[in-house]
């Protein structure tokens, strides 16, 4: 049985997400915000979440990149 993404022995920092909403071509938008430093825009793929990548972003984030 795998374990669940609790039980994972990776590190995950904590994030200061700032959530925010905007249009785009009409249609209603979300999009969160953390870290400090130079901007990466970070764009998930069809059916998938922020939750996807959270160790990703974490790391980004330690690296002193804004998100």
């Amino acid at each position: 049985m795998f374990p669940g993404p609790e039980e994972r022995s990776y590190r995950v920092t904590t994030m200061d997400v700032a959530w925010h909403q905007t249009t785009v071509d009409g249609r209603a938008a979300e999009y969160g915000a953390a870290g400090s430093g130079s901007p990466l825009v970070f764009l998930h793929g069809w059916a998938l979440n922020h939750r996807t990548y959270r160790q990703a972003l974490g790391r980004l984030v330690d690296h002193g990149v804004r998100v």
